[in-house]
């Protein structure tokens, strides 16, 4: 076979490989950047029950249920949530009245406030024939939908949710996508770009292989010479995809931040606090909530199944969870609260079948002080509570089940624990990460008995310079070792 042939052959597979290749590439962008967009809006969708107060739904009746300067302030609130994500449009909500779909809540753009075109609360919803958003209040799993119109390319998805009463009521993120195109043509663009350098590159090393072989050292270092541009191009592709993944998990952060408790509220309840909430890494599986009421206040630390992403996903359900059944009739009942918890965790998570693929749950105690009655009540899944009275350090029982896991019993009744406060009193809630702190160079466990003494033969000072200590404690028996796990410990002085 004469050379010109073979080299005419090699550049006609190669050319076909490069067909192949970048169609291949084009499909996986494609596949990835859409899956990166689903997720993106599932994420900000679930953020809205989180920024409306959590009764918002349960009071809609009619068009003079929420008033106007209440929905004004959701929307501003939206509106804030909206501009953090990019490409981000609109947050919504809405109702079924009959067989009209209307608004309940949602941002608008500047744009929209200037053409006089902002939908205000309870307005029918101009597209409400359409089957997507009807289809949505069936539906059992968010529903995603592609949209185009003159002004660009849009993506939304819509999830049905219950408000107290049972009522159906959507929530729906809407997302720019015309800027995906464009991705996808530049990635085909260097796809068929590279394979068009290769080819050039290749050509004439067939060329000086077919006519020599003693060039086979300057092949060789030109082959090597290629595989190192590959490798600095999969380095240069995983560091963008580390990026990323730091930029999603920073993000992640920031939301699980934003759903921790404001402090200004437990200045109105207690003399003295401290909050000690160390994650593990960027995000953790540990939270802590605090509710207030007119005859009292609840708190929750809750040590959720898990670390890192694992574990904040957990606790956003936990959020979602502890706010849908803590309600007027069981907020000043911690056992009953713990129970309704578990239970709902098991059927958030479908763990309350017996072919469930998932076991995840949380420990974590609950405790409520009654203002009124002058006592604290606890109860306590796994999960440390210590109190100091009279100068004498108490620890409180918890019961020895677990809340949400597969295994975790039905209906279990946990054990309310009342503490008199006619006395001064300190109080203290702790995970575990804490406790299983290994000591560096050292399998030996920070221990429960090591920290009721730190608290105390600290218990005296001032609540800050406590938690101080609990921390420089920590880090001088942790040293160069890793964190085992998340750090919790709140702790509050109730004088009598």
């Amino acid at each position: 076979m004469k050379k010109h042939t073979i080299i005419f052959l090699v550049i006609v597979i190669y050319i076909m490989g490069i067909g192949g290749y970048g169609y291949y590439s084009y499909l996986k962008t494609e596949q990835d950047v859409m899956k990166g967009i689903e997720d993106k809006l599932l994420t900000a969708s679930l953020a809205i029950p989180l920024i409306l107060p959590k009764d918002y739904h349960d009071n809609i009746v009619d068009e003079n249920s929420i008033s106007k300067e209440l929905y004004s302030e959701m929307s501003e609130k939206l509106n804030e949530y909206v501009a953090l994500v990019d490409n981000l449009l609109y947050l919504t909500t809405f109702i079924k009245d009959g067989t009209t779909i209307r608004f309940t809540s949602g941002n608008y753009t500047q744009e929209e406030v200037e053409k006089n075109m902002v939908a205000l609360y309870y307005d029918v919803y101009k597209e409400n024939a359409t089957g997507f958003y009807n289809d949505a209040f069936e539906a059992k799993e968010p529903i995603f939908e592609n949209s185009e119109d003159k002004w660009g390319s849009y993506k939304t998805v819509l999830s049905a949710r219950k408000d107290a009463n049972g009522r159906t009521y959507i929530i729906g993120a809407d997302m720019d996508i015309s800027d995906v195109k464009s991705i996808l043509r530049d990635e085909l663009f260097y796809a068929i770009l590279t394979g068009l350098f290769f080819l050039l590159l290749i050509i004439p090393i067939i060329m000086l292989y077919i006519r020599t072989m003693e060039r086979e050292k300057k092949i060789l270092e030109l082959k090597v010479e290629q595989r190192t541009k590959e490798l600095q191009e999969e380095h240069k592709k995983l560091q963008q995809a580390k990026k990323k993944i730091t930029d999603n998990i920073n993000f992640s952060a920031m939301i699980q931040n934003s759903i921790l408790p404001l402090h200004n509220p437990m200045d109105n309840f207690f003399d003295d606090y401290f909050v000690i909430w160390e994650p593990k890494d960027i995000v953790g599986g540990d939270i802590y909530l605090f509710e207030e009421f007119e005859d009292g206040c609840l708190i929750m630390v809750a040590d959720c199944m898990g670390h890192g992403v694992t574990g904040a996903f957990m606790t956003m359900i936990t959020k979602a969870a502890f706010s849908s059944v803590v309600n007027k009739t069981n907020y000043n009942n911690p056992a009953i609260i713990l129970s309704l918890l578990s239970e709902r965790i098991k059927i958030l998570l479908k763990q309350d079948r017996k072919d469930a693929t998932s076991n995840t749950g949380l420990d974590g105690a609950i405790a409520f002080y009654d203002t009124k009655n002058k006592k604290v009540i606890f109860a306590s899944a796994k999960t440390s509570i210590f109190y100091i009275q009279n100068e004498k350090l108490e620890s409180i029982k918890p019961d020895k089940q677990s809340i949400g896991y597969k295994r975790s019993k039905a209906n279990f009744k946990f054990t309310n624990h009342e503490v008199d406060i006619s006395t001064e009193s300190c109080f203290y809630i702790a995970t575990d990460g804490m406790i299983d702190q290994y000591k560096s160079n050292s399998r030996v466990t920070f221990g429960k008995k090591r920290l009721e003494g730190l608290l105390f033969k600290n218990y005296k000072d001032s609540f800050k310079n406590q938690k101080n200590s609990i921390l420089v404690e920590l880090k001088n028996y942790q040293k160069d070792a890793e964190r085992n796990d998340d750090i919790t410990i709140f702790g509050f002085k109730l004088k009598s």
